[in-house]
C-alpha cells in the first residue's frame, strides 16, 4: 500500500515538473522568431503555437479514453479488433497514406527548389532530394524500432502471472510508458511539421493520427491494468505519456530555424507514417476476410479526403497568403 502511494506521488510529480517546463518553453511564444533564409524573417504565431499544443493533447490524452469504458474492455481480445474498429483502421491507412504522398512529401520535395533556386547546380539538388531520402528512411527505420520495443514489451506483459514474475510484470509497464513517451514524442515532431506548412494540414495530421492511435491506446491501457496497475493509476500513468507529444511540439517550433528543421522534420515523419500504414496496420487489415470491400472502401474515403482538402488548401494558400504565416513554403 506505501509503495503504491509513492508511486502515485512519484507519477504526479514527473507530471508536475514535465507541465512547468513546457510552461517554461511557452514563455517564448510571442517572441520565437525564424529564419528559413538570409532575407526571409517569418514568426510562428500564438495561434499556431497553441494549436499545435492542443493537438499534440488531444493525441496524447486519448490514452484514457479506455479509462471510460473500462466496463466493456475485454482484456483477452483487446487484440483481435472488431469489425467497427478495422474500418477505422482502414481509414486510417488512406488519410496516412494520403497524408504522406498528398502533403508531406510534396511540401518537402518542393523546399529543394527553395532552397537551391535556379542558381544551384543539379549535383546539389540531386544532394538535397537524398538527403530528404535519407531522412524518410530514418523515420521508417526509427518507427519500427518503437514498434518492435514495445511488442517486445507487450510479450512479456502478456507473460502468465505467478509469484516469481509479478515484478517483471510490473516493470514491463513502466517500459511501455517509456515506448509510449518515444511514440508520442515522433507524434509531437510530426504534429510541429504539419502546422508549418498550415494550420489545416495540422489539423489533418491530428486526425490521421488519432485513427490510428485511439485503438492502440486500448492495448497500451490493458497493458498497464495486466502489469498491476490500477485504472486511476493507468490514466495518471497515461498523462505522463501525454507529455512526450507536447515535447515534440515545443522542439519542433522552438528550432531556431524552422525552413531548416522542416527539411528533416518532413521526410521523417513521413517514413514513419509510411511504417504505420503499410506495416503496422495493413498487414492486420489483410488477415481479416470480413467485411473486406468496407475496408478498401476506407482506404478510399481517407485518400479521397486527404486529395480533397489538398485542393481546398491551394485555393485558400491562394486566396489568403498571410494567412497561414508560412509564405516561405
Amino acid at each position: 500500500m506505501e509503495l503504491t502511494k509513492k508511486k502515485r506521488r512519484l507519477t504526479l510529480l514527473l507530471f508536475i515538473l514535465l507541465v512547468v517546463a513546457l510552461s517554461s518553453a511557452g514563455a517564448h511564444i510571442h517572441s520565437q522568431k525564424v529564419r528559413s533564409d538570409g532575407d526571409t524573417t517569418v514568426v510562428v504565431s500564438a495561434r499556431v503555437w497553441l494549436m499545435g499544443l492542443c493537438s499534440a493533447t488531444a493525441v496524447s490524452s486519448c490514452g484514457i479514453l479506455p479509462l471510460l469504458f473500462t466496463r466493456c474492455i475485454d482484456l483477452r481480445a483487446v487484440d483481435g479488433g472488431s469489425v467497427s474498429l478495422r474500418l477505422v483502421l482502414s481509414f486510417a491507412v488512406g488519410s496516412l497514406l494520403g497524408d504522406v504522398w498528398l502533403h508531406l512529401l510534396p511540401e518537402a520535395w518542393g523546399q529543394v527548389e527553395w532552397e537551391d533556386g535556379h542558381e544551384g547546380d543539379k549535383r546539389e539538388v540531386k544532394a538535397s532530394l537524398q538527403r530528404r531520402g535519407m531522412w524518410i528512411i530514418l523515420g521508417l527505420v526509427t518507427f519500427m524500432t518503437v514498434e518492435k520495443l514495445a511488442k517486445h514489451i507487450e510479450t512479456i506483459s502478456t507473460t502468465p502471472s505467478n509469484d516469481n514474475n509479478n515484478k517483471k510484470r510490473h516493470i514491463s509497464g513502466y517500459l511501455n510508458l517509456l515506448a509510449n513517451i518515444t511514440d508520442n514524442f515522433t507524434h509531437g515532431l510530426a504534429i510541429a511539421a504539419s502546422y508549418l506548412v498550415s494550420p489545416l494540414v495540422g489539423l489533418l495530421t491530428t486526425l490521421a493520427i488519432l485513427c490510428h492511435e485511439i485503438p492502440h491506446e486500448i492495448g497500451d491501457f490493458a497493458i498497464l491494468l495486466r502489469s498491476g496497475f490500477s485504472c486511476p493509476d493507468a490514466a495518471i500513468a497515461q498523462l505522463v505519456t501525454a507529455s512526450g507529444g507536447l515535447v515534440g511540439v515545443v522542439v519542433g517550433f522552438s528550432a531556431q530555424y524552422v525552413g531548416q528543421c522542416t527539411l528533416w522534420m518532413l521526410p521523417f515523419s513521413a517514413g514513419g507514417f509510411l511504417y504505420i500504414a503499410l506495416v503496422s496496420i495493413l498487414p492486420e487489415l489483410m488477415e481479416d476476410s470480413v467485411a473486406s470491400v468496407k475496408q478498401v472502401c476506407g482506404v478510399l474515403l481517407g485518400i479521397i479526403i486527404m486529395a480533397a482538402v489538398t485542393i481546398v488548401e491551394k485555393k485558400s494558400c491562394s486566396a489568403m497568403p498571410d494567412a497561414i504565416g508560412y509564405h516561405y513554403l
